[in-house]
């Protein structure tokens, strides 16, 4: 298992392109900043996108290498193995609009740029330097399987995750790199055994994923009594002429728990060492 930090590939959910389309780059700020997560040292960024009843995959490649492209930009007849900065769009329909999304993507990349590298120039991303390629790859023939291929897309890059995209690549807009790569080479029966593993998966974790959850909301349970307990154990203690023990009423507690040899309920607790029932007030 690869480090989330470590790993040269970081994969967003599809509410994140959601989200950057309606609140722009500042509504996706934390996605990056909270996890600490620093996109310029990442080769992949997977974006998957779910519009109008559709997925595609949108995915940045080497956003580091953004000044090398820059000075690529000055002799594009300049071609070799150098890495370079780009986007690629893969949609097995065709449907959604690759410059509109690339837009976007831009706009984010840009404030990405500010806040990590802490730069004023707010363009670095811009269509000469960030180009974005829609290179030929497998299509569906059905109008359902659009998410599996998204998947598989996203399988085929990640296996290649240690591979450089070079100029020479972005030259021929990806052919080379992902057209004719051995991992992009499936069709419709791969894509429904695909299915059919990705269901036998999810029937498989969800027993294990309930598990998790009761355990979860058992271990809460629990803290919530311990904390009512210690909670209750701060209260003050008075003795009468008669030995009696009265203690002051927890106003927090909200449940009936015992603990040791308390019995704690909402109106109070008796400890059960005294010699007799203490007067509840």
């Amino acid at each position: 298992k690869e480090d989330r930090i470590e790993s040269p590939v970081h994969i967003f959910s599809s509410h994140f392109y959601t989200t950057l389309k309606e609140e722009g780059p500042s509504g996706v700020r934390s996605w990056t900043a909270k996890k600490n997560i620093n996109i310029f040292e990442k080769r992949f960024i997977f974006i998957p996108i779910n519009q109008n009843l559709h997925w595609s995959l949108c995915v940045v490649v080497n956003p580091k290498e953004i000044l090398k492209t820059q000075s690529l930009e000055s002799n594009e007849n300049e071609v070799d193995d150098s890495a370079v900065s780009c986007i690629l769009f893969l949609d097995s329909l065709k449907a959604h609009k690759k410059n509109t999304v690339a837009k976007y993507v831009r706009r984010w990349l840009n404030a990405e740029y500010k806040r990590i590298i802490e730069s004023n120039d707010e363009k670095v991303f811009n269509k000469s330097t960030m180009k974005v390629y829609a290179p030929v790859i497998p299509y569906q023939n059905n109008s359902w399987d659009c998410g599996v291929f998204v998947c598989r897309y996203a399988f085929a890059l990640f296996l290649n995750r240690y591979q450089e995209f070079t100029s020479y690549d972005s030259a021929s807009e990806g052919k080379y790199y992902i057209t004719k790569n051995k991992e992009f080479k499936f069709n419709m029966d791969d894509i429904r055994r695909m299915r059919n593993e990705m269901k036998s998966l999810i029937v498989n974790l969800s027993s294990s994923y309930e598990n998790f959850k009761k355990e979860e909301k058992q271990k809460a349970k629990e803290a919530k009594i311990t904390k009512n307990a210690a909670t209750a154990s701060t209260t003050n203690d008075h003795t009468t002429e008669s030995g009696k023990i009265i203690t002051t009423k927890p106003k927090e507690l909200d449940q009936i728990a015992r603990i040791d040899n308390f019995e704690v309920t909402q109106d109070g607790y008796t400890q059960h060492m005294t010699p007799c029932l203490e007067q509840e007030i």
